[in-house]
């Protein structure tokens, strides 16, 4: 994918939505964070969602581990549509998991 890769033909941009894992498939506790010009900067805020999340929770004195768990039940999940042509779709649960191995291996 090009540095920039602008919105698809018939799209004004790239949307982050936000849905709550503690209501997993509720459409009505969804909202939106922002509809962007390129699919890197909504995967940016996406991420970064994400990233002060763990950071915050590092701060309050939890680990990576605990924070991951409480991710899961009880934390935003940012995705982002539409994902362009050629690229994998990102899971926030996955980006959750790459994050608390950075800050401390999962046992």
């Amino acid at each position: 994918m090009e540095p920039s890769s602008p919105a698809p033909v018939g799209h004004t941009g790239f949307t982050v939505y936000v849905d709550e894992n503690s209501h997993y498939r509720d459409e009505e506790e969804r909202y939106t964070k922002g509809v962007y010009p390129t699919y890197e900067e909504a995967l940016s805020i996406a991420k970064s969602m994400l990233e002060q999340d763990l950071h915050q929770s590092l701060e309050n004195g939890k680990t990576a581990t605990e924070w991951l768990d409480l991710y899961f039940t009880f934390g935003e999940d940012p995705w982002i549509s539409p994902t362009p042509d050629g690229v994998a779709k990102f899971s926030a649960w996955d980006y959750a998991r790459e994050l608390a191995k950075q800050k401390a291996p999962l046992s």
